[in-house]
């Protein structure tokens, strides 16, 4: 994830293809899908599926395990994240925010 000062935050191995998505003005995050499966005895997540409000989607990782679908309340948006990685991803939630 890249921020609009510049700030990156990367996570994981050097394997995979990057995707990225721009967000446009007034576009924000809305929803998020989770895939996630036991890799070495411990819960991982193996893909993320970010939905905007305008129905554009970034994904990325291997759709493997059970799915979680995740959405902000009426009237707000995912305004950050939060979660443990090492390695891999381990926990993801989402932080929201109401729209103003």
């Amino acid at each position: 994830m890249q921020y609009a000062d510049g700030t990156s935050l990367l996570n994981g191995g050097t394997g995979g293809t990057a995707a990225s998505l721009t967000l446009n003005s007034g576009e924000f995050i809305t929803s998020a899908v989770v895939y996630k499966n036991s890799y070495k005895g411990s819960d991982r997540i193996f893909y993320l599926e970010l939905t905007t409000n305008q129905n554009r989607k970034v994904a990325a990782g291997t759709k493997s395990g059970t799915s979680y679908t995740l959405s902000a309340p009426s009237g707000s948006y995912v305004a950050g994240f939060l979660g443990r990685g090492g390695d891999n991803l381990d926990k993801l939630g989402l932080i929201f925010k109401t729209l103003q």
